[in-house]
């Protein structure tokens, strides 16, 4: 898990100096912050992204989806959380 949250942030870093990434690329940094939190919260989520050749070869700025990603699950997770205990 440490490897994998070491493997995200030189990521992140390196596409940081740029101001425009592929979807794809973006999108993949967002598969590996989402494959940590289903190690941390293991059989309580689960994720399913769209396959390579379904996305869009389009240039979005640089980090962008991510943040939204994680905004969106910091905000459901009190919901999802009170249901379960």
């Amino acid at each position: 898990m440490v490897v994998q949250l070491a493997d995200l942030l030189r990521r992140l870093l390196s596409a940081g100096e740029r101001d425009f990434s592929r979807l794809a690329d973006e999108l993949q940094y967002v598969r590996q912050y989402l494959e940590l939190q289903q190690r941390r919260f293991a059989d309580r989520l689960t994720v399913v992204l769209p396959e390579g050749r379904d996305i869009a070869p389009v240039w979005v700025p640089s980090l962008i989806m991510q943040p939204l990603v994680e905004t969106r699950w910091c905000t459901a997770w009190p919901a999802i959380r009170d249901r379960w205990w």
